[in-house]
């Protein structure tokens, strides 16, 4: 996965992640986890092999996230802690 933020108000947090991913079925477990991590919006984007766009979570346009301007980083997302009972 990689991430960059997007300098808007209120901030955005997008997640390039394959499209197999995007596509499954965790995608939305994926996105709280991801929102509970970042604790702001997140947008979780892939591209298809057609290079068409496609995107799950807070709204954001195609233009936003091809901006030159963004910085993509390597992401992985931790493991979660174990709660102590």
């Amino acid at each position: 996965m990689f991430n960059a933020v997007l300098p808007f108000a209120p901030l955005i947090i997008a997640i390039q992640v394959d499209e197999e991913i995007l596509n499954g079925p965790d995608v939305d477990a994926l996105l709280q986890k991801l929102e509970s991590f970042f604790m702001v919006a997140v947008v979780v984007v892939a591209w298809d092999k057609d290079a068409k766009f496609k995107c799950r979570g807070a709204a954001c346009s195609e233009l936003d996230l091809i901006s030159e301007e963004l910085v993509w980083r390597e992401f992985d997302l931790p493991a979660e802690p174990e709660m102590p009972f």
